[in-house]
């Protein structure tokens, strides 16, 4: 995407609609630029009529035309100013919301291939960065320019040979700006850690302060050196001079905007390259229009020569996977790790497609089915819980929103949620931190499993929903567990063979292919692998 293109959707999508209010800015810029211009003409009377001429009937007059000036470019600028943080805010919102909205309905493989603090890094500083074009950038580009049009009208009036001294020098400012705003972009495309990239960002920003001041410098010495001249040759008066040099003066603020408004730019550019593709990301898995309803009735799963490969590793994770998931009994999957039992329980809500084969649910393939009806029937229990820096109750409701208080204390007292959810003062409504920070390990496992309970899937995904927790702990977990999955559909994970003693049916994995399948004493007899589990259980118990 080219720069007029990011610009062009830029506009198109988020700043279209408020142009309405970027036109009144203008008109307040129209007020500043003319207000600034005429209190530099005003310097030309003030000095012929009041400082030569002694004329008293415009003492008053002309003060208070200057202070009318002021007043006037001071409001306008609060105005426009006020105008645009408003726009601007309002755009930051939109692109944040699209984004946000981009990122929760990502497949699974776009959130795995980029770290969290990325993610967090386009939604703060470079939406803001973007949004600062609008709110600073657009505001200073047509106010900073009808400024210096105006300032250059008076300059001219005033004496066309020493402005045509004082414009030598704005091409000068010009091309050190552009050479700041190419080490801009060079410095973000070779700078991933956010503070580095700030950092070194922030030290080419300023370093157009001592360049633009040495230019103001030189500038102000050839005039002053180039005006003697033509007044000791009576080519200019004194009050046209002064009038020239305030308007000269004045005109330094839009130029050095103006001139630094190439790094915002390129900033802002650079900003977009990342923050839209996100936006704009297309799923590889979403719902088709010819996508039927899923009607689960059993909940029997078939997996049938699945296939998958991981697109950032070289070998398959599943070779052939053929396995018969009965409806309403518990199946699990035992295997050393990275055998592949997590990516078979994966492909069952579709966080991942498989690269070839089918998975069948009650006969209705998954890929011909609604992703939303797919995931409706499915509720997933995992060592790592998702929690929200909300209210217990809130954090339990989150599988059910319309679930009433009834219902949600009614699951969380079978998941033994309620040991802690009646702890005075707060009980239900007690905030439990980010991540669920104020819990323990076993407490967050209780609230994963009420939000399964309410949600009354007829398929339950158990991924290593015990380990690393107590005996205590594990025990009533397990009886919820057992409450949970009772005449539903339980697929179980666990690295604690105790854990999963009254399988209906267990399949080994080993380098994702099933080695074999059978209940729990007929694997002792006739798998190696399993037996091996088992027995280095029997031994770390």
């Amino acid at each position: 995407m080219t720069n007029f293109q990011i610009i062009k959707r830029l506009f198109k999508t988020y700043t279209k609609n408020y142009v309405n209010k970027i036109l009144i800015s203008v008109f307040f810029s129209l007020l500043v630029a003319g207000s600034t211009s005429s209190i530099a003409w005003l310097l030309d009377p003030a000095i012929e009529k009041i400082f030569i001429e002694k004329n008293q009937s415009l003492i008053l007059i002309i003060p208070g035309l200057i202070i009318l000036a002021f007043a006037t470019k001071g409001i306008s600028i609060y105005l426009a100013k006020v105008i645009m943080i408003g726009v601007a805010h309002d755009v930051q919102k939109n692109i944040q919301s699209d984004m946000l909205n981009s990122l929760v309905k990502a497949d699974t493989k776009l959130i795995d291939k980029k770290h969290s603090g990325k993610f967090i890094s386009n939604l703060t500083f470079d939406v803001s960065l973007i949004t600062n074009l609008v709110s600073t950038g657009l505001l200073n580009l047509t106010k900073d320019t009808l400024t210096l049009i105006g300032l250059l009208g008076v300059m001219f009036y005033q004496n066309w040979k020493l402005t045509l001294v004082a414009l030598i020098m704005i091409p000068l400012a010009s091309f050190f700006a552009r050479s700041l705003g190419k080490r801009i972009k060079r410095s973000d495309k070779f700078l991933n850690e956010l503070k580095e990239k700030s950092k070194k960002t922030q030290i080419v920003l300023v370093r157009a302060s001592p360049i633009m001041e040495t230019l103001t410098g030189i500038m102000i010495a050839s005039l002053i050196f180039y005006s003697g001249k033509l007044i000791i040759s009576n080519e200019l008066a004194i009050n046209n001079f002064f009038s020239f040099l305030a308007a000269m003066m004045l005109a330094y603020q839009p130029v050095r905007s103006l001139a630094t408004l190439n790094i915002s730019v390129n900033q802002s550019l650079s900003a977009s390259k990342r923050v839209l593709p996100i936006i704009d990301h297309r799923n590889e898995i979403f719902e088709k229009d010819s996508d039927q309803e899923l009607k689960v009735v059993q909940g029997e799963i078939d997996f049938k020569n699945v296939n998958f490969k991981y697109d950032t590793k070289e070998d398959s994770a599943l070779n052939l996977i053929n396995l018969k998931i009965k409806g309403g009994k518990m199946t699990s999957l035992v295997g050393y790790s990275g055998a592949g039992k997590s990516t078979i329980l994966n492909l069952i809500p579709r966080f991942y497609d498989s690269n070839s084969g089918d998975i069948l649910i009650d006969k209705q393939s998954i890929y011909k089915s609604k992703l939303s009806s797919l995931r409706k029937n499915i509720s997933l229990v995992s060592q790592d819980v998702t929690l929200f820096d909300d209210t217990i109750k809130n954090n339990i409701a989150y599988a059910d929103l319309n679930a009433s208080e009834d219902e949600i204390k009614k699951v969380a007292k079978l998941s033994f949620a309620d040991d802690f959810t009646q702890k005075p003062p707060d009980k239900y409504d007690a905030l439990i931190g980010e991540n669920g920070l104020r819990l323990s390990g076993g407490e967050k496992q209780r609230i994963s499993i009420a939000r399964a309970m309410l949600k009354k899937s007829k398929i339950i995904l158990l991924d290593e929903a015990t380990s690393s927790l107590d005996a205590e702990t594990e025990n009533k977990i397990q009886q919820a567990l057992s409450i949970l999955i009772k005449d539903r559909t339980a697929v179980v994970i666990a690295h604690r063979l105790s854990t999963i003693l009254n399988s209906d049916s267990i399949y080994v994995i080993n380098n994702g292919k099933i080695i074999e399948n059978g209940t729990h004493s007929e694997l002792l007899l006739n798998s190696k692998i399993y037996k091996n589990f088992y027995q280095k259980q029997i031994r770390k118990d």
